[in-house]
């Protein structure tokens, strides 16, 4: 399960309450599920593992988890 470092709950009450499409908003608390997929799916995050994180393994692509994720961050904001 991909685990945020930071707090999200209110990016993702905020984002299940607004309306797109003319879809009228949903009025429940978020899920572990709704977490989740904000933390991973968010535009932002899905083109840099993609850019950054993906290894071709012969015909098997892998993407890296989320702890190596962090820790190449962090480790990235230590090296600047």
């Amino acid at each position: 399960m991909w685990k945020e470092q930071t707090d999200i709950e209110n990016e993702v009450q905020a984002l299940l309450k607004s309306t797109a499409n003319g879809q009228r908003s949903e009025d429940r608390l978020p899920t572990e599920q709704d977490r989740m997929l904000y933390c991973l799916c968010r535009p932002e995050r899905v083109l840099e593992l993609v850019y950054k994180f993906l290894v071709f393994d012969g015909k098997v692509k892998k993407v890296a988890r989320y702890q190596q994720y962090f820790a190449v961050q962090n480790a990235l904001n230590r090296v600047s």
